[in-house]
């Protein structure tokens, strides 16, 4: 089940109150137009009433999505630096519904799910479009760590070649 709860926020802008239907949890089996609306970057956007800039929430939820075997915890970017708390949060969090304090139901369809941890929309984002094209998360996080560490001078040539490996790779 997806979860919400009508708040009001602030406009980031002009401090109108503008009403949001905040979530605090994605079941995207159930509500494939929200995974939609995520890839779209609709999902918890809403336009000011009184100055029309339209604005996003920044995201805290969970996103579950069994077909696709995928349990995401969704953080703010804020927290970031926070990563290795938020981390055993999240393993709790997974543990509590679909691990070792589930029942035993729950825990067959935990022992199909991925657990992953994002922080901020984009990061989202780029989980569900790599699901969708057969990419493992983990090979692309390591493809992006890769290319960091790079010397500057040469990463445009070499992040053309670990991209292209990487997308070749999983063909």
């Amino acid at each position: 089940m997806s979860i919400f709860k009508t708040v009001e926020l602030p406009c980031p802008t002009c401090a109108t109150r503008v009403s949001f239907e905040l979530v605090h949890s994605v079941n995207a089996d159930r509500r494939p137009d929200l995974r939609q609306a995520v890839l779209d970057r609709s999902f918890q956007r809403e336009q000011c009433p009184a100055c029309g800039l339209a604005f996003r929430v920044e995201p805290e939820f969970t996103y579950i999505d069994v077909g696709r075997g995928q349990f995401i915890t969704v953080w703010p970017l804020s927290k970031q630096g926070d990563w290795k708390a938020i981390e055993q949060q999240s393993q709790a969090m997974f543990d509590k519904s679909f691990g070792k304090g589930a029942t035993p139901e729950a825990r067959k369809i935990g022992d199909k799910l991925a657990l992953r941890v994002v922080f901020g929309w984009e990061a989202l984002n780029e989980k569900l479009i790599a699901a969708e094209h057969g990419v493992d998360d983990r090979a692309l996080e390591l493809v992006k760590v890769a290319r960091c560490a790079m010397p500057t001078a040469s990463r445009s040539a070499r992040a053309s070649s670990c991209a292209w490996s990487a997308c070749a790779a999983t063909r």
